[in-house]
């Protein structure tokens, strides 16, 4: 929630919750703002389920980006 709401995001922190546990959209929001927040779920599991084993490297960097930027750029 907090680094969608960084990046200007307005879904709310219930809107954020109903999204990722449910997959419900909030009504009047962009669909930018969902797929944002869904990338960034998508970049967290990334780097919890790697945490054992991960480098900061220039492919880790690049995967990031990729699992953040996903259909936005």
């Amino acid at each position: 929630y907090n680094s969608s709401r960084l990046e200007g995001n307005t879904y709310s922190l219930l809107d954020t919750q109903k999204l990722l546990l449910e997959g419900a959209t909030a009504e009047g929001k962009l669909d930018e703002e969902k797929v944002m927040i869904l990338n960034h779920k998508e970049a967290i599991r990334y780097l919890v389920e790697s945490a054992s084993n991960i480098q900061v490297n220039e492919n880790t960097i690049y995967t990031l980006h990729y699992l953040l930027a996903d259909t936005l750029v």
